[in-house]
């Protein structure tokens, strides 16, 4: 079952970095696959991009000395992760689902992170202005005003 699979991915996912190194590699290698499957049935689900956007971002993040000893040591991490990617996918779900304010948070997130304070401002600021729908939704809107602070704003 789709719903299901998903499940499994993003629960897989959230679990990556409490895996031995080895590990993550595998696990992040097979995600991607799953992802592009899931994608094949419904490349109209937000949360396929989600999990491919965080993935990119996480693994386009990595230290060049870190992705080379992943190479020696594991066999690799996928090459084609990559932090724009990252952004780009997150874009991708924000457009097909623009009242969820989680994917403004962490595209603000990822803008911060890459050193464009005045992007991650505007992110946050539609984030903490979306009605929130979800429990989930609630948190990140308060996540949202405690980095617009922490921006000055």
């Amino acid at each position: 079952d789709y719903t299901v699979q998903l499940l499994c991915v993003i629960a897989e996912a959230k679990t990556i970095g409490f895996l031995p190194q080895g590990d993550q590699v595998q696990t992040v290698k097979k995600l991607v696959n799953k992802i592009e499957n899931l994608l094949a049935i419904d490349p109209d689900d937000p949360q396929n991009y989600y999990v491919l956007s965080w993935l990119n971002f996480k693994v386009g993040s990595i230290p060049q000395v870190k992705k080379f000893c992943a190479s020696i040591l594991y066999g690799g991490l996928p090459e084609q992760l990559t932090v724009q990617k990252g952004i780009d996918y997150m874009k991708k779900a924000i457009s097909l689902r623009p009242d969820y304010s989680v994917y403004y948070f962490d595209l603000g997130v990822y803008y911060k992170k890459t050193g464009h304070p005045e992007e991650a401002r505007k992110l946050f600021e539609q984030a903490s202005t979306i009605t929130p729908n979800t429990p989930e939704e609630f948190v990140y809107r308060k996540r949202a005003e405690k980095e617009l602070k922490k921006l000055g704003v």
